[in-house]
């Protein structure tokens, strides 16, 4: 056993020897490998710094190159859509100047009397006293393709004012079916309507006999259209456009 205890320690006194010894025949580093060394640690360290430089340059060129791009990009977007409004004003004008344009008259129904002048009729009954004549309704179009007319309306009364806008749903409705109107030869272009225009009440100084309406169409675009009318009859039982309501005689 005690043999055995001192193979070991030999054997252990042997391998410390020989560690001491490998490490004494190492070659030790000199002054100038050292410097070396640093030198060569150094010029990595600043060629990283020169690759950072570089990335850092060409980022910024990126990003002004794709600001620049954005700039570009806004000025063709403003362009196109400038040039989408001139071409759709283009067509709205050649619609304007192509589409139909349906005017309306009124004027009294000169077939009824002899004398083919107007007459005031003058009525009363449970609903009160009328004041009444026989009227036509003249639609023509004066446009340069056709139109299909729609509801016609129209309203007689004997008011001091009116109220700024025609209100159409407190017309009386004289057609509804839809009548083509055309242009040139090709189809009547004119519509004649008969209907007697009935107001309440009677004539008297400070108010206004006065009738008025709507006429709907549509033209070849699509459009919905309408024109409205507006008369006072004069004393002299003449037909005079209402002045001062604009919206009473106007084309959309």
């Amino acid at each position: 056993m005690v043999g055995l205890f001192r193979g070991m320690v030999f054997c252990l006194v042997l391998a410390a020897a020989g560690v001491a010894f490998a490490a004494q025949t190492q070659p030790s580093s000199t002054p100038q490998q050292k410097v070396a060394k640093q030198e060569t640690r150094l010029g990595a360290e600043k060629s990283n710094e020169n690759k950072d430089d570089e990335n850092i340059a060409i980022q910024r060129k990126l990003a002004k190159f794709t600001f620049w791009l954005v700039v570009v990009g806004f000025i063709q977007a403003a362009i196109l859509a400038a040039t989408v409004c001139v071409i759709w004003k283009q067509i709205s004008i050649a619609r304007n100047i192509e589409r139909a344009w349906v005017m309306a008259d009124i004027e009294h129904d000169s077939q009824k009397w002899t004398d083919r002048k107007v007459h005031m009729l003058q009525g009363s009954g449970t609903g009160g006293d009328t004041t009444g004549f026989y009227a036509v309704l003249i639609c023509r179009n004066e446009g340069r393709s056709p139109a299909w007319l729609g509801e016609r309306r129209a309203k007689c009364e004997i008011v001091s004012s009116l109220p700024p806008k025609p209100n159409p749903e407190l017309m009386e409705i004289i057609e509804v079916s839809p009548t083509p109107l055309g242009i040139g030869q090709a189809t009547p272009h004119t519509e004649r309507l008969s209907f007697p225009a009935i107001a309440k009440g009677r004539e008297e100084v400070g108010k206004m006999t006065v009738i008025y309406g709507i006429v709907k169409y549509r033209d070849i675009f699509g459009g919905q259209r309408q024109t409205t009318f507006g008369y006072r009859i004069t004393a002299d039982r003449k037909f005079v456009r209402l002045e001062n309501y604009a919206e009473y005689n106007k084309n959309t």
